[in-house]
């Protein structure tokens, strides 16, 4: 898991973090592999919409709110924010492209054996 945190101008604690394992619900001894962004306002979870354009850079959209990120820390939350969507990205076509095949081979199934 990869985290950055500051300190917004309003004194609370932004931390965005990438998160790569969570606690699986049924058995707590296992852990399952995630890839989802994180970002919580002093200790408290947020919903995470996205990255937006903001007056001097991004921001992160939240639901109900937007967190400017610091010029300092912009490059680097960006950075991993816009790798996950990447990968996210990446794993759809993926399941996308696997379903086709699938598809493909049931609809050859199915034609031989309504001859």
């Amino acid at each position: 898991m990869t985290e950055i945190k500051w300190t917004a101008g309003n004194g609370k604690e932004i931390k965005v973090a990438n998160v790569t394992e969570e606690m699986n619900f049924a058995d707590h001894t296992v852990m399952n592999k995630v890839d989802k962004i994180e970002v919580t306002i002093d200790n408290s979870m947020t919903i995470f919409q996205g990255l937006i354009d903001f007056e001097n850079g991004k921001a992160i959209q939240v639901m109900g709110t937007k967190i400017r990120i610091p010029a300092d820390k912009q490059a680097e939350v960006i950075e991993m924010i816009e790798s996950q969507e990447k990968r996210y990205t990446e794993r759809i076509e993926a399941i996308k492209k696997a379903d086709a095949k699938y598809e493909a081979g049931y609809k050859i199934t199915k034609e031989a054996m309504e001859e």
